[in-house]
């Protein structure tokens, strides 16, 4: 920038040279030497200021749109685990033959049902920052019903597993998908 203005003015005073050289050495006319002085490195100083501004304008936007879409990966895979640690319990009370109290069981169905609902919110407003591929992990009521199919009615625990390694592995996949989104590694 600073170059640029030295040059522009030594350019006027070369101008200046020839003119004076041209004119028989008789002095050059003040108001224009000022003008070119002046309106030159006054436009240069103008464009360079506009650029330096729409481009930082465009840095601070793309940066906070990664900002939203970090955000909204991190609450997805959260809600995500907290339905799997609800399954996963489950599963581990039926392995170890201990049957959880009614307070264990509501606070487990509270997490549940607060993880189904995010997910649902994601769901719903993925379309502004989720990829397809994302918002399609994000239907974890038809992959879990895609999962359980063909497991008989009340084996509980069968369906309790599937559940548990289908939600694990949509969590996996979440991840890699935010990962490959948002330009990690």
């Amino acid at each position: 920038m600073i170059n640029a203005t030295l040059d522009t003015l030594m350019a006027v005073d070369t101008i200046k040279t020839v003119v004076n050289n041209a004119s028989g050495g008789s002095t050059i006319n003040w108001f224009e030497l000022i003008v070119v002085k002046m309106i030159i490195p006054v436009t240069i100083v103008a464009v360079a200021a506009i650029v330096a501004t729409l481009t930082a304008l465009r840095r601070y936007r793309t940066q906070k749109y990664w900002e939203m879409k970090l955000q909204a990966y991190t609450e997805a895979i959260n809600a995500l685990e907290k339905m799997a640690s609800v399954y996963s319990a489950a599963l581990s009370s039926i392995e170890e033959m201990q049957e959880p109290t009614q307070e264990e069981k509501d606070i487990l169905t509270k997490r549940r049902l607060e993880g189904e609902a995010e997910i649902e919110r994601h769901r719903r407003i993925g379309n502004l920052l989720y990829s397809d591929k994302a918002l399609s992990l994000l239907d974890v009521k038809k992959t879990l019903s895609s999962a359980r199919q063909g497991i008989e009615w009340g084996n509980y625990y069968r369906w309790l597993e599937a559940t548990s390694i289908t939600i694990d592995k949509i969590i996996d996949d979440m991840i890699q998908q935010a990962k490959k989104d948002l330009k990690l590694r």
